[in-house]
């Protein structure tokens, strides 16, 4: 099979997001035979003028790679920090209009995804998919939410991180598409490997 890359004309409207591509995922996109996925990305970026990293914070400080037209680089945070994905105390994250929905959303057994304002004056967005909880920085929902073009998601893990960044991008109202060409899954890896 021979893989085409788009002429860069087709992508002129658009721009690219990253997310994931970090070495402590590497494990992940070689289970899906992807072995070259950041190089592969980085020929793929040259096809937009606009390129956003979203790198995950746990484990490390900074993203692994900078990649070709890369205009930001952008920090989240999934899940909680307790193995069962749950927020143990709410009032521990939110205040004021956040905390009075969060608790209403919680008795009245409302699961849908909704973005919430914490006290620390980021975010939290309720996916309720593998991830309950996805944290957001405030810098993050600004860059998303001035994006006029249409998005072009790439990296991973699809169901998982990259399900969240599709859950905050339909909050925001978004247009986007996810190129599975540069997307990679956690599904083949054993359990005690899934944070």
């Amino acid at each position: 099979m021979i893989n085409r890359i788009p002429l860069f004309e087709s992508y002129n409207n658009q721009c690219l997001i990253i997310v994931d591509v970090q070495e402590p995922f590497k494990k992940w996109w070689i289970k899906n035979g992807k072995d070259n996925l950041p190089n592969d990305i980085n020929d793929f970026c040259l096809n937009f003028n606009k390129v956003y990293q979203i790198w995950d914070d746990h484990d490390v400080d900074k993203p692994s790679y900078t990649f070709n037209n890369q205009i930001s680089s952008l920090k989240k945070h999934y899940g909680v920090d307790h193995p069962s994905g749950e927020i143990q105390n709410y009032q521990d994250h939110f205040e004021g209009e956040s905390l009075d929905k969060v608790i209403q959303m919680e008795k009245d057994k409302i699961m849908d995804p909704y973005i919430f304002l914490k006290k620390d004056g980021n975010y939290a967005v309720l996916v309720n998919g593998s991830h309950k909880w996805f944290f957001p920085t405030k810098e993050l929902v600004n860059a998303l939410n001035a994006i006029g073009e249409q998005i072009v998601l790439v990296g991973g893990a699809e169901g998982e991180c990259l399900k969240d960044i599709e859950v905050l991008l339909r909050l925001l109202n978004k247009d986007f598409s996810v190129n599975n060409e540069y997307t990679y899954n956690a599904i083949d890896v054993d359990s005690d490997d899934i944070n």
